[in-house]
């Protein structure tokens, strides 16, 4: 069912959860990512890549530095059941979702760490994509704290676009979300976010860029 080829480096353990979907175009720059950040936090977190696809009519071809516990589900489930089974593999204590076009940067993941024993989620700020613009998600930390509340999520949109950028402790994740997915992929990003605003979890803010959402190629 699933094929181990290792993983990353201590102390922490953060798993890597990857839903891949005919994504082979995609995997040199995010295996390349997810190694410069490993190797930017080794004496202090080891990562763990499970990689999960959904499409079963095709292997997902992992580079040759790319170490990964690869899973491949029967068949095609959608996004959030693909992140439900990987994070149900995974033996971190935190978690970090993925999709398979993202980019990790290292730059924040010193701050992420740091923030990880006062908080259950970890937020930290990135950059996105527009054709050949690269724009902030976050403009400053003092934005980050004035949006990143449950009133603002119900009452604006979801205002973090990518769980990519989140650090999220495994055991606070709601056996709600793990259980119920959503028929139309999307939302369960701020279904996700809600229930943890929900059951009190503690968010800290990171304005260093740790994450990169590149349009689609």
């Amino acid at each position: 069912m699933g094929e181990h080829r290792g993983c990353y480096g201590k102390h922490h353990k953060i798993s890597v959860i990857v839903a891949f979907y005919k994504g082979n175009q995609y995997m040199e720059r995010l295996f390349k990512g997810i190694k410069t950040v490993a190797e930017k936090v080794k004496d202090r977190a080891e990562l763990e890549v499970v990689l999960v696809n959904d499409s079963p009519d095709v292997e997902a071809e992992l580079p040759d530095s790319g170490d990964a516990v690869v899973i491949k589900n029967e068949k095609n489930l959608g996004i959030q059941k693909t992140r439900a089974n990987g994070i149900r593999r995974s033996t971190g204590d935190w978690i970090l979702i993925l999709d398979q076009d993202d980019e990790l940067v290292a730059d924040g993941f010193g701050r992420q760490l740091e923030l990880m024993d006062e908080s259950d989620i970890v937020v930290g700020n990135g950059l996105y994509q527009y054709g050949n613009s690269m724009v902030r998600i976050y403009k400053s930390l003092k934005e980050m704290n004035y949006l990143l509340q449950k009133k603002r999520f119900l009452e604006i949109r979801n205002l973090i676009p990518s769980p990519g950028e989140c650090l999220i402790r495994k055991t606070a994740i709601p056996e709600f979300w793990m259980n119920h997915p959503l028929q139309h992929n999307g939302a369960d990003d701020w279904l996700l976010w809600i229930l943890l605003f929900q059951e009190g979890c503690r968010f800290a803010c990171n304005e260093e860029n740790v994450y990169i959402h590149h349009d689609a190629g």
